[in-house]
């Protein structure tokens, strides 16, 4: 990717993986690891929640691994591919061929190296160079009236939840044009063929922005949706906060940045924050 290019935001929705047994060759011995099925988010979760770092745990603890080989399961602050490094050379035998491989972006079992890293971005994540806007409003349930003496009586709950106007821009149009922008922002269509399958996951392809937005629907029924502004230092602090909640629109509505230039697009769209629960940390 282009070092031109900065990662400044991040949303991140939750999805359910079945159990998710695969295997993996080092120094010549295969091994299998075991992911528990569950409900995970890419990065921006807890420990236990986080499909990285219950992948990383899951390798680890593989039968018979020595006790001395080390492997590390991140996501690429630059590019956002998911790499998986170990301290001797390893093949991912079959990873691609699960469904967790190809939400993580894994394409096919490399030769063996030290790192084997995603042939694209995950999907469930959409990232972005231009995200910015917005204030949290305060919402509460409840009414207030005036007397004609001027005086106010209110009638309200006592929990308050929060929306926010987000604008995002420099979104790719599609795949096409951000490999030729070489920008690791999320795209906003998939490729012209995929757009009649939003959130499908039986084929192995780039997601775009309506992908994600379709994933996410009722997201905010199980462990809701994260979101940062502070990518950069969210990627690995287990102190930043994120922000947990759910999207207010069903679908994203595009404008052209450029009437005659087909590459980049903008969007607005507005995340809302329950009651309780409304951050988190990767602790």
């Amino acid at each position: 990717m282009s070092a031109t290019w900065t990662i400044t935001g991040a949303l991140a929705v939750p999805f359910a993986l079945p159990s998710t047994s695969f295997d993996f060759v080092v120094d010549s011995t295969t091994f299998t690891a075991t992911v528990a099925a569950g409900t995970y988010r890419i990065n921006l979760a807890s420990s236990s929640a986080d499909i990285l770092r219950v992948l990383q745990a899951a390798m680890l603890a593989a039968p018979g691994l020595p006790g001395d080989v080390t492997i590390a399961v991140a996501i690429d602050g630059d590019t956002g591919l998911v790499g998986i490094a170990c301290s001797v050379a390893i093949t991912l035998t079959d990873l691609h061929s699960t469904l967790l491989g190809r939400i993580l972006g894994f394409a096919a079992s490399d030769p063996a190296n030290l790192t084997q890293t995603a042939a694209r971005q995950p999907w469930y994540l959409a990232l972005f160079c231009g995200l910015h806007g917005g204030a949290w409003k305060p919402s509460r349930s409840g009414a207030r009236e005036r007397t004609a003496g001027g005086v106010t009586y209110s009638f309200a709950g006592t929990l308050t939840s929060y929306d926010r106007e987000l604008a995002a821009d420099l979104i790719p149009w599609g795949p096409t044009e951000a490999t030729e922008a070489e920008c690791p922002a999320t795209p906003f269509y998939p490729l012209p063929q995929y757009r009649e399958a939003l959130g499908d996951t039986s084929t192995a392809r780039v997601w775009g922005l309506l992908d994600v937005w379709t994933a996410a629907q009722n997201a905010g029924a199980s462990i809701g949706c994260a979101l940062t502004l502070t990518w950069p230092t969210a990627r690995t602090s287990t102190t930043e906060r994120y922000d947990v909640g759910s999207l207010a629109e069903d679908l994203l509505e595009p404008q052209r940045q450029d009437e005659r230039w087909q590459r980049y697009l903008s969007t607005r769209w507005s995340f809302v924050l329950p009651t309780s629960g409304q951050t988190g940390t990767r602790a």
